[in-house]
């Protein structure tokens, strides 16, 4: 059974978030996206990540993951050179998730993301 796409809330601030269960749903939905917070877990970071740069649209890619072996995270940097991508990981991540939507929300305003 195919499950439906659904919306999420994240920590205690009003903010919903658009979860997709394919990345191609999510760019064919929000054309005009062009950043994208990845949620995926350690396992599915790295794989998630290069797909997600495959898309010409998304220019920013905030990963929430840590622990990426160092050999993986060469490589998403290296594509992400190559495709002008940038990247928010381990060593620049915000720690506090609040303050992130937060300045997220600051950037796109009332629109839904």
């Amino acid at each position: 059974m195919k499950q439906k796409n659904k919306y999420i809330t994240l920590y205690h601030i009003s903010l919903f978030v658009k979860v997709y269960k394919s990345m191609e749903d999510a760019m064919k939905k929000h054309p005009e996206a062009d950043v994208m917070v990845s949620f995926a877990s350690l396992r599915s970071a790295y794989e998630s990540t290069l797909e997600a740069m495959e898309y010409p649209q998304i220019k920013t890619i905030a990963i929430i993951a840590e622990g990426i072996p160092e050999n993986m995270t060469r490589k998403i940097i290296k594509v992400a050179d190559r495709k002008n991508v940038t990247i928010i990981g381990e060593e620049g991540k915000i720690q506090n998730y609040v303050a992130f939507f937060s300045l997220l929300w600051e950037l796109v305003g009332e629109k839904e993301i």
